[in-house]
């Protein structure tokens, strides 16, 4: 059992006092800088920062292509069973119901205890991961993406909940915790990453196009200095001034064109992602003491933009940036 014979796999595997955001509470002091260089991520949850980390950490590091066919397997089988699991989430009662039909009529010569690896009601695997990694989720996406009208169901169920996702969480909130509905979004990208299973290259990093949101920061060290995520969601801003203090040369704010039209999904507030973001992008530009830093802002997910206004998405902007700049 296992992903060996199921797709195909790349040849080449060498692969003052200023307000914080929303929710970041504690009373800020002002900023002593450190000696010290380096960079780190901003972005608000979901707006494509934590991926943008691990692509860093592959390219400063030198480490784009990947050493063994064994540590790609173990990533694109993570990847896979991740989006399975999403995909599975928004799925209607009765449609599981069908789907776990046509599962099991494909893998049931290898799946002994299908209730206990695909956990049918929940599919919280990420914990659990290592101990049921010998099964293959990548041909069971596969499978389940060729199943007929499976398409066409999944962009019905996303297109309805993409704009609200705060809504839909908490019509949900039962059975989808706080880690889940951050991570739900990387949905986006299920049909570009089953497009790069069936036509992959050597650039291909699974984990890139379904990398989990962090929970906390986090930093790699490199040549130069050090790279760090501080972390985006709204619990986890209270932690940025600790983080700034010892702030290096450049910020890069990373701002997701896809949330234009899209709601907090932390809480149960009407509040816009963009406007989450346009706070952020405010707060960063009026410390006094990050003036002479370079900030380099980083637009994300413009795919997803160009694909959401084909489908006539109509957003109006304004002259949100119009003041930051």
């Amino acid at each position: 059992m296992g992903a060996q014979q199921s797709h195909p796999i790349p040849n080449n595997h060498h692969h003052q006092q200023q307000q914080l955001p929303s929710d970041a509470t504690n009373q800020q002091q002002p900023i002593r800088r450190k000696i010290g260089e380096g960079c780190s991520l901003f972005g608000t949850a979901n707006s494509g920062k934590s991926t943008l980390y691990y692509l860093a950490k592959h390219i400063l590091r030198k480490e784009w292509f990947y050493s063994s066919k064994i540590e790609f397997e173990h990533d694109l089988q993570y990847a896979c069973c991740s989006m399975m699991g999403k995909l599975w989430s928004i799925l209607e009662e009765s449609e599981r119901k069908q789907m776990k039909g046509l599962i099991l009529e494909r893998f049931e010569s290898t799946l002994d205890k299908i209730e206990e690896i695909i956990r049918i009601k929940d599919w919280d695997l990420f914990d659990s991961f290592p101990q049921v990694s010998n099964f293959d989720f990548c041909e069971l996406l596969i499978h389940v993406w060729k199943i007929p009208n499976m398409r066409e169901l999944y962009e019905i169920r996303w297109n309805e909940i993409s704009l609200n996702i705060s809504q839909y969480c908490n019509e949900h909130k039962n059975s989808i915790n706080l880690h889940s509905r951050l991570n739900l979004q990387m949905l986006e990208n299920l049909p570009e990453f089953l497009e790069n299973i069936e036509n992959p290259n050597e650039s291909f990093l699974p984990l890139t196009w379904c990398y989990e949101c962090t929970n906390s920061s986090k930093q790699f060290e490199f040549r130069y200095g050090y790279f760090r995520d501080v972390g985006g969601a709204r619990t986890e801003r209270r932690t940025w001034m600790q983080s700034l203090a010892s702030m290096p040369e450049t910020i890069f704010l990373v701002i997701s064109l896809s949330e234009i039209d899209q709601y907090l999904a932390e809480d149960d507030s009407q509040t816009l992602r963009i406007q989450d973001t346009k706070r952020m992008f405010k707060f960063m530009n009026s410390i006094p003491e990050l003036m002479d830093t370079r900030k380099i802002v980083l637009f994300t997910k413009p795919d997803i933009l160009i694909k959401k206004l084909q489908k006539g998405v109509t957003v109006n902007l304004g002259n949100s940036f119009q003041n930051e700049t």
